[in-house]
C-alpha cells in the first residue's frame, strides 16, 4: 500500500485532512485543502472518504477528490451525488441524472447492467461468497455484478410487503442484515431467504431502523429513530415471548426440520 496506515483521514465541512499519531500516539492535524488550486476550493460538504490500496477518495456533492501519497492526483466533476461506495478497491457513484456509476480511469460511467426501475436507488453494496458485488436496492432487490437480479426480499409467497430499506450490512456469518423504514429489522441468507423479523413489539423497540454495526463478538448494534438496540446475534439462544405473539408460560418444545412446536 502507498498509504500511510496510521493516518486518520477525515471528510468535514469544507475541508479535507487528516491527522497522525506522533512517536506518542498523539494526533496532529493536517489540511489538504489549503494546498487544492484555487478553483477547486470552494465546496460544500466532504460527505464520504475511502481508502483504496493507493489512493483516497474524498466525495462531495458535485467533486470527488483523488489524492496519491496525500498529493492531488486528480479532481473528478459530478452532477449532483446522493450517495457513495467502494468495495473490490472500486469507488461507486449514486447520482440523481446518471444514476448509478462507477469510476475507472478518471471517469465515472454509468452500469446499464443494474437496470434500475425509476423508484429505486442502491443503498448498499455487499460481496457474496463467490465475491461478485451485490447491489442491494431501497426495494429489497438484489442485483448482482456477476448478472441479473440475485434476490428480491418483498416478492417472497411468505413476505409479501413493500419495503423502503434504508441500510444493509453484510454479517460475520455470511448473513445479511436489513434495515427498514417501516418493517424493522430483516436477517436474510445470500438467496435472499429470510432468517429472522424484529420490528416493534417484536423483538425491537421501534420499526425504523436508521443504520447498523456488527461488533467483534457477532452482535448487531442497531440505531433507531428513537434510540439505539443491541441484537444479540452472538449467542445460540432465542427468547420467545409475547413480542412472538406467544402468550403464557412455555413447558415443553419439540423441533423437527421445518418447525418448532411450543
Amino acid at each position: 500500500s502507498n498509504t500511510d496506515e496510521s493516518l486518520i483521514y477525515v471528510a468535514a465541512q469544507s475541508e479535507i485532512c487528516f491527522f497522525k499519531p506522533d512517536e506518542l500516539a498523539k494526533l496532529s492535524y493536517h489540511s489538504l485543502s489549503k494546498d487544492l488550486p484555487e478553483e477547486h476550493r470552494n465546496f460544500d460538504e466532504v460527505w464520504k472518504v475511502f481508502k483504496g490500496s493507493n489512493e483516497v477518495y474524498f466525495c462531495t456533492f458535485s467533486k470527488i477528490f483523488v489524492y496519491y501519497q496525500n498529493q492531488l492526483a486528480d479532481v473528478i466533476s459530478i452532477p449532483e451525488s446522493l450517495d457513495f461506495f467502494f468495495i473490490n478497491n472500486r469507488l461507486y457513484a449514486q447520482t440523481i441524472a446518471e444514476g448509478f456509476q462507477i469510476l475507472f480511469n478518471g471517469d465515472l460511467n454509468e452500469i446499464s447492467s443494474l437496470q434500475l426501475n425509476r423508484t429505486e436507488t442502491v443503498i448498499a453494496t455487499i460481496k457474496d461468497s463467490e465475491n461478485a458485488v451485490l447491489f442491494i436496492t431501497n426495494k429489497g432487490r438484489a442485483i448482482s455484478s456477476s448478472g441479473g437480479l440475485k434476490f428480491d426480499i418483498g416478492s417472497q409467497d411468505n413476505f409479501k410487503i413493500t419495503l423502503n430499506i434504508t441500510k444493509a450490512v453484510r454479517l460475520s456469518t455470511g448473513n445479511i442484515a436489513i434495515g427498514t423504514e417501516q418493517h424493522g429489522l430483516i436477517i436474510i441468507d445470500e438467496e435472499g431467504n429470510i432468517i429472522s423479523h424484529l420490528t416493534k413489539n417484536r423483538g425491537i423497540d421501534s420499526k425504523t431502523i436508521v443504520t447498523m454495526l456488527e461488533d467483534l463478538d457477532g452482535n448487531l448494534w442497531v440505531a433507531r429513530n428513537n434510540g439505539i438496540s443491541v441484537v444479540e446475534l452472538g449467542i445460540p439462544f432465542s427468547y420467545i415471548d409475547e413480542d412472538f405473539n406467544l402468550p403464557g408460560s412455555g413447558y415443553d418444545a419439540y423441533s423437527d426440520s421445518k418447525n418448532l412446536y411450543l
